[in-house]
């Protein structure tokens, strides 16, 4: 038990323990260490490639449309297969491509579309793409896993 000496004048004792950094003094990273438990893909997977042609399919698909919900719902199945054998066409052997589409109204409300995964940072990869017209917006998300 410390008598006598307050929290803060105990932080003030660690941060004036601690050694000064030189201003002109960066960390710099020599060499990228891939884990070993990582999967070492010797083609990665073409992410500007796949937006390439996500971003060249989604306009001539959807340019006219008019936003109607059940339209639209099979519409993002059928784009999302469309667009998985797009991207399958480009893509390394031994990664699995998982496509999601999302269609909605565009009206004067802000929309977020995210996704969370669990993936390996060095093999696995992600591309997106997105369309809006005057009555709805398209959001087209990728995501390559590469397979061991």
């Amino acid at each position: 038990m410390l008598t006598g000496i307050t929290f803060c004048s105990r932080t003030s004792l660690k941060t004036k323990a601690q050694p000064p950094v030189s201003p002109g003094w960066r960390a710099s990273i020599i060499q990228e260490q891939v884990p070993l438990w990582s999967a070492r893909p010797k083609v990665k997977f073409p992410r500007a490639q796949a937006e390439g042609l996500m971003q060249a399919h989604l306009p001539s698909k959807l340019a006219n449309v008019a936003y109607h919900p059940a339209q639209c719902a099979h519409l993002a199945t059928v784009l999302s297969a469309e667009i998985r054998d797009l991207v399958k066409a480009v893509t390394p052997p031994r990664y699995k491509i998982v496509c999601s589409v999302s269609i909605g109204s565009k009206g004067q409300e802000d929309v977020v579309v995210s996704s969370q995964s669990l993936w390996d940072p060095h093999a696995d990869c992600f591309a997106t793409s997105y369309y809006v017209n005057p009555t709805l917006f398209c959001v087209a998300l990728v995501h390559a896993i590469y397979l061991e």
